[in-house]
């Protein structure tokens, strides 16, 4: 195996005067222990991509300015590290404000990390961990007033990986949020899988489960949002012993949760109100035996509804407010 120690670094920076002109920087790198880093800071758009075939290599991307950046890494390797980080002002032009970042590691065995952070007025980041890596890290942290689209799929993925989604919308930008969270985790026990939003109007959805017969266990998924009409889902798939929580604060939430198997565990907690333009909603479903739930509400005009099939199951109810429904059906 060749250790050599290859390092690239590449520094760009562009100061208008006149004109902009549009940047771009593109690091290859082949052999382990390798390392490659490009800061960009300009006016105008700027792309920077890595592409490493190694083990045992990081890369590294940094991006300020108020143009439309793009940041794209690609590691093949084990034991890889990768981060990307944006900034741009949220008085940027609109037609500016489509920062983007992309990481996709595959291993063949070994740890890999990744973590992007938007800083900017809006943006698209993604992160994808595939073939046999174990321990895998994923963390995307967004920020900003614009709608951002956020997704880490970890696939293929064994052993205990942890997936994280940080988003914090300016809500005094009246329409702009929606923004969009997901986490894909297939294949693996001791999975954990967050997302925390604040803003109106966002989608929050967490998968898990079941993939090649393997079943999920010993798996968790939490999504917590703070803001109105919001939709948050939930969905673990043929596995034991998985716990999911839901936490929304604000009015006219809808949250959607589903989990197969047996000894699962499932906890909803929904502060707010609904109104005439629609109620905050809550559908529970457990498919399997030995399962519990448990949902507490506050707040006016809510709607809850649970609905367990399989043997011994334990649903709770607590509804504190006006106006309420609550319904479990039990199978």
């Amino acid at each position: 195996m060749n250790y050599s120690k290859v390092a690239a670094s590449v520094v760009l920076t562009l100061a208008m005067t006149g004109m902009a002109t549009a940047s771009e920087s593109t690091i290859n790198i082949t052999g382990d222990n390798s390392s490659g880093a490009t800061s960009q800071s300009t006016l105008a758009s700027s792309e920077a991509s890595i592409v490493i075939n190694a083990s045992e290599s990081s890369s590294v991307i940094s991006q300020t300015g108020d143009d439309s950046a793009v940041a794209k890494i690609k590691q093949y390797g084990d034991d890889s590290t990768a981060s990307i980080t944006q900034t741009q002002e949220s008085s940027a032009p609109n037609y500016l404000k489509k920062r983007k970042a992309f990481i996709d590691q595959t291993a063949l065995a070994g740890n890999n990390d990744a973590i992007i952070v938007q800083e900017t007025a809006a943006g698209e980041a993604s992160i994808k961990q595939r073939d046999s890596t174990t321990n895998a890290l994923a963390e995307i942290y967004t920020s900003g007033a614009g709608s951002s689209n956020m997704t880490i799929d970890q696939a293929s993925v064994t052993g205990e990986s942890k997936a994280k989604i940080l988003n914090v919308s300016d809500k005094t930008y009246a329409n702009q949020n929606r923004d969009t969270a997901t986490i894909n985790q297939v294949r693996g026990s001791n999975l954990d899988a967050s997302i925390a939003q604040t803003g109106n109007e966002n989608k929050s959805k967490i998968q898990q489960g079941y993939v090649n017969g393997l079943e999920l266990t010993d798996s968790k998924a939490t999504i917590n949002v703070v803001g109105d009409k919001n939709e948050l889902s939930i969905e673990q798939k043929f596995g034991a012993n998985n716990m999911a929580l839901a936490e929304a604060f604000g009015d006219e939430n809808t949250i959607d949760t589903l989990q197969h198997g047996s000894q699962n565990s499932l906890t909803i907690d929904v502060t707010g109100n609904g109104n005439s333009a629609g109620d905050a909603d809550f559908m529970i479903s457990q498919v399997g035996s030995f399962n519990s739930v448990n949902a507490s509400i506050w707040g006016d005009n809510n709607v809850s509804v649970i609905s367990q099939v399989g043997d011994n199951h334990i649903a709770n109810s607590m509804i504190i407010g006006s106006g309420n429904t609550s319904t479990i059906t039990q199978q």
